[in-house]
């Protein structure tokens, strides 16, 4: 069984739930988790939302109906916003640093913690302080401009790129196109935040055989060594459009 909530197409081999890819509106299926939890009829809850506000942080204020959920449920449950905020980065901060082991073990640990356990878990802690030091010393280097996109090349072992481009293409407002050429022996990591519809860009680059994926505003491809400007070139061709 299959639920998620990026673009593609529907897989049929298997039972394979996604409504954006059937036509429903993204705005009211903002995460996996939200997709998951009113498939099986659930009540509101932590982990449904934390989905929602890890794939969105502060922008899911610009979604009144999920941010009113959120904003009611932290009332109801002496929480903050921030908070969601700060749980998420500690549950991502095991696979941000590359802790297959503790990305297996956190969902057994999240069946029986409340949200303080999890903003108390010291282990997470010390992983979002090594991962914090990393994107603030990468975040704080010089960025390029190129026809009004911002493009930055970065050497990291951790899985920070996606949250890189997005602290980059929230703070200037403009496209971003980031490649971490650290993360594979063999291939480059490239992540693009775009303000148009990424879906051709998407599929252009699965035509070209290499591993795409995404959502409306967002790329994220894996791509080999020496393919990565040809396919940097594509992006920007079609940030052109």
């Amino acid at each position: 069984m299959i639920f998620d909530h990026h673009l593609g197409k529907e897989i049929e081999e298997v039972f394979h739930h996604n409504p954006i890819i059937k036509g429903e509106n993204p705005d009211k299926y903002p995460s996996t988790s939200w997709i998951i939890n009113d498939y099986i009829v659930n009540k509101i809850n932590l982990y449904a939302l934390l989905g929602i506000v890890g794939d969105h942080e502060q922008k899911i204020k610009n979604n009144k109906e999920f941010y009113k959920k959120i904003t009611d449920f932290c009332k109801n449950n002496n929480l903050e916003f921030e908070d969601m905020l700060k749980m998420v980065c500690l549950l991502d901060s095991n696979y941000k640093i590359g802790d297959k082991t503790a990305v297996e073990h956190a969902p057994h640990l999240l069946k029986n913690n409340s949200a303080e356990q999890i903003l108390n878990n010291k282990k997470w802690n010390k992983n979002l302080e090594t991962l914090e030091e990393e994107i603030n010393k990468i975040i704080n280097t010089s960025l390029d401009e190129i026809d009004s996109v911002i493009f930055k090349k970065i050497n990291t072992k951790f899985n920070i790129i996606s949250t890189i481009t997005r602290k980059i293409a929230w703070q200037t407002g403009k496209n971003t196109i980031v490649v971490n050429i650290g993360f594979f022996n063999d291939c480059d990591q490239i992540y693009l935040r775009s303000n148009k519809d990424a879906a051709p860009i998407i599929q252009k680059g699965k035509s070209l055989g290499y591993r795409c994926g995404g959502k409306k505003e967002v790329l994220g491809a894996v791509v080999p060594k020496e393919k990565t400007d040809s396919f940097i070139q594509e992006i920007f061709n079609f940030l052109k459009t």
